[in-house]
């Protein structure tokens, strides 16, 4: 009985290691990389100084993207936002510009310039937003939705 519950202990420590200890690297400013990291979902390490300019957004389900000790800017060029997040998406260290979200017929299109929060949650650590925006036929200007500020059922924007 003791043999089984230490090799059970073992492998649950094992497991809870390997998890705790593994990461996707990026090292450079490649969106496509980047995008396939995040969608894989976990944590995202960016080791690189420099600039990704996002062309499309990117859908996250669960990850937590970190810049920590580097200078890691992201420009959508006013063309998208970044993310669309259904689940969890944790940020530290980053810069957002020019993202640009697009009024719809649906008001969940209107949340976010930068990063759109649907039924998901945003944390947000030592990051800039600048120049973000949203675009449509009722409201041109700054996105109105302050970082954290959400309707109460996980919906908001940054």
């Amino acid at each position: 009985m003791k043999k089984t519950t230490a090799a059970l202990a073992c492998a649950i420590l094992s497991l809870w290691l390997s998890r705790s200890t593994f990461a996707a690297v990026v090292s450079r400013p490649d969106f496509f990389e980047l995008r396939s990291a995040i969608e894989a979902g976990g944590l995202v390490q960016l080791k690189f100084d420099g600039t990704v300019t996002f062309t499309t957004e990117v859908k996250v389900g669960n990850a937590e993207i970190d810049a920590t000790g580097h200078s890691v800017k992201f420009d959508a060029g006013g063309s998208n936002r970044f993310f669309k997040v259904n689940g969890r998406l944790v940020i530290r260290s980053l810069e957002f510009e020019n993202g640009s979200g697009f009024e719809g017929t649906n008001v969940k299109d209107w949340l976010g310039g930068a990063i759109q929060v649907n039924g998901g949650t945003l944390t947000v650590e030592n990051c800039k937003f600048a120049n973000n925006r949203i675009i449509g036929r009722y409201y041109r200007g700054p996105d109105p939705f302050g970082i954290g500020q959400s309707t109460g059922n996980g919906l908001g924007g940054a």
